[in-house]
């Protein structure tokens, strides 16, 4: 408790600043990614409307961040109790409101995340139901939070016990989603990729470790706020204005690795490749690995080309 919340906010306002700038330069590459190197016919717009509500969000968070500052700092300053008073009063209508748009936030982010686990596996609803239901219930936990913050007595803090329970709830949700959905996704990637490799197809490691390093950089975020907040710290003030850029990078990064072909090259001779003994690779094998290397976050699968067929048990697209 040695790190004072005045610092801790003007902390947590810059280096959410500069988040926000890298994020805004991601945003726009992964836009250019989803609207002009796709592979179909038209964009897929649901990703494309994902990330401009991330940009919308997230900008409000900040612009509310700032305007809190600038109420402690500046109108208030002169008021008993000060900046400090008042940056800890989180009953606070502007406070109540970035809380419930970072809710808003993460929501839409699990849900995509969900949405990618979802097309990995061949859209079946049986793999993402546990997904689902933990994101139900995240749902129902940060709505109560909010409702609960808004009600809250003016002299409490984010410390006090009927807040803190709600907020590790809702973070812990969360976190136990992201691993669930990212170990999926990777587990069918890494599946397909030891029968493609088998074929002398190309490798999807890339596409794994771009999975992986987006997953960590979210999950290993989150688990350190929850650890400062936990111990009562100052420091998960900064924390909590890392965490919403934070968001929108490892989603913006994950389309752009995997649009602009870091994960994708190793496929690109898929097509043309032929066995040691000089004939075609089967035709179902690349559709199954088309299908399931994460090209969504780029492409609607279900729309590769305008044309579905179905071999070997799996539905696929024409190559």
């Amino acid at each position: 408790m040695s790190l004072s919340v005045e610092t801790a906010d003007l902390a947590g306002l810059f280096a959410g600043s500069i988040l926000y700038g890298m994020f805004l330069v991601l945003m726009g590459a992964c836009l250019y990614v989803l609207l002009y190197r796709r592979k179909t016919a038209r964009p897929n717009y649901l990703l494309v409307v994902t990330s401009c509500i991330m940009f919308i969000v997230n900008t409000l968070i900040l612009a509310l961040t700032f305007a809190r500052i600038v109420d402690a700092f500046i109108q208030l300053g002169d008021v008993p109790g000060g900046a400090e008073a008042y940056l800890t009063q989180i009953s606070e209508w502007k406070e109540v409101a970035r809380n419930s748009l970072c809710s808003v936030y993460i929501f839409v982010a699990d849900l995509t995340l969900i949405y990618r686990c979802w097309i990995v596996w061949s859209r079946s609803l049986a793999v993402v139901a546990v997904p689902i239901m933990i994101h139900i219930a995240y749902t129902v936990t940060s709505f109560i939070l909010n409702v609960n913050m808004a009600h809250i007595p003016p002299e409490a803090t984010v410390f006090d016990p009927s807040a803190k329970a709600w907020i590790v709830t809702t973070l812990s949700l969360s976190l136990g989603q992201n691993v669930i959905v990212t170990s999926l996704i990777v587990f069918k990637i890494m599946s397909v990729n030891a029968r493609a490799t088998g074929k002398r197809m190309g490798s999807l490691r890339s596409t794994i470790s771009a999975l992986v390093e987006s997953g960590a950089l979210y999950v290993i975020t989150v688990f350190v706020y929850l650890v400062t907040y936990g111990s009562d710290s100052n420091s998960q003030y900064i924390m909590i204005d890392i965490l919403n850029p934070i968001i929108g990078i490892t989603y913006s990064m994950l389309v752009v690795r995997v649009g602009l072909g870091q994960s994708t090259h190793s496929l690109e001779g898929a097509r043309n490749n032929s066995d040691p003994h000089g004939h075609r690779v089967s035709r179902s094998v690349v559709v199954e690995v088309e299908q399931t290397r994460v090209v969504d976050e780029t492409d609607s699968l279900s729309e590769f080309d305008g044309t579905k067929w179905t071999s070997q048990g799996h539905q696929g697209v024409a190559v």
